[in-house]
């Protein structure tokens, strides 16, 4: 899967399905959004093209520790 809508989610934390799912970081993808944006308004280009937000795995063992870390 991909992302950890609400069915994506209760598939993972199920004893009876074996489904994981790729997440970006949030607030990753925000923060360089918005510098790259600035960027281009300042100087009518980007400063790189590719930006690594950085991704985790979530499956059946690490979600609880996932979900924990989306409150903070």
């Amino acid at each position: 899967g991909f992302d950890y809508a609400a069915e994506t989610a209760s598939l993972i934390a199920s004893d009876s399905y074996n489904a994981s799912t790729i997440v970006q970081n949030q607030y990753n993808m925000g923060y360089h959004g918005l510098e790259q944006a600035l960027t281009v308004i300042e100087n009518d280009s980007a400063s790189f093209k590719f930006v690594d937000t950085g991704t985790n795995v979530v499956t059946h063992e690490n979600f609880k520790e996932y979900e924990k870390s989306l409150k903070r």
